[in-house]
């Protein structure tokens, strides 16, 4: 199989969420990673599609997921990671149904190196300073500090243009291996380590719950090619019992991927 699965569960409470996501891509005979902090107990469920990965860490951030991917590449042969939010769920009441030959097939048809579900504002939007008397436990969404700042002018060149271009949404995500891949990888999480240390020095309680932001201002420092497509939210739907994926659009069952 030329792709794996990535996901990320961190805490009791998204417990239940991946257990469903690891029983569906197991049902579709799937290999997963997934990154976690507590037991999920594969052995006694019998879930020999999933490589665990274990951090010890007493809170999620968004950027864990790259930590994941990383992993995945360097100990397989694979060339795609599709990432999922560990609340994601397989879609089955499509009458076009998931095949992993063909998903694969149409994958390798599209120019890319990332592709997102969709882009959302400019990444400037999230590089403003966080309001003084925000509430602390509400997720933040402005990461404007200035060790953040100063960290995207020392490494882009292009830091004052790449500001205006837009961020893609994180939930679901495929990634295609290069070299270029996973030295951008590496710097996303470099750069995640000085956003979390100035977001618990800010008091958030939620801990950088966005990174599409730095995707985009890291991307054309390693020639990053991120590419819309509905492929990527065709079979795999994000926040499954919380919403219609993308942002409340109704689900167009009808809709063909395979040719």
């Amino acid at each position: 199989m030329n792709m794996i699965f990535a996901t990320v569960c961190i805490g009791e409470d998204r417990r239940s969420d991946t257990m469903h996501l690891l029983n569906d891509l197991r049902n579709l005979d799937c290999n997963v990673f997934v990154l976690t902090n507590i037991n999920l107990h594969l052995d006694h469920f019998q879930f020999s599609n999933v490589i665990e990965k274990k951090i010890e860490t007493s809170f999620w951030t968004d950027f864990q997921r790259f930590e994941i991917i990383k992993l995945a590449f360097e100990e397989t042969k694979s060339d795609y990671v599709y990432y999922l939010d560990c609340d994601s769920r397989f879609v089955d009441f499509r009458i076009e149904k998931f095949n992993i030959q063909k998903f694969e097939k149409k994958i390798s048809e599209i120019d890319f190196d990332v592709l997102c579900p969709l882009f959302l504002s400019q990444a400037k939007n999230q590089l403003e300073k966080p309001i003084e008397d925000e509430d602390k436990n509400k997720r933040g969404f402005t990461f404007g500090y200035e060790e953040v700042i100063n960290f995207f002018k020392k490494n882009n060149n292009s830091y004052e243009l790449d500001l205006n271009n837009q961020a893609p949404l994180e939930t679901v995500l495929i990634f295609k291996r290069s070299e270029n891949m996973q030295l951008y990888l590496s710097k996303l999480i470099d750069f995640s380590k000085i956003l979390i240390l100035e977001e618990i020095k800010n008091n958030r309680k939620q801990i950088a719950p966005a990174c599409g932001f730095a995707m985009t201002m890291l991307k054309n420092v390693f020639n990053i090619k991120i590419v819309e497509s509905p492929a990527v939210y065709h079979f795999f739907k994000g926040n499954f019992l919380k919403e219609v994926f993308p942002f409340n659009f109704k689900i167009n069952i009808n809709e063909k991927l395979f040719d």
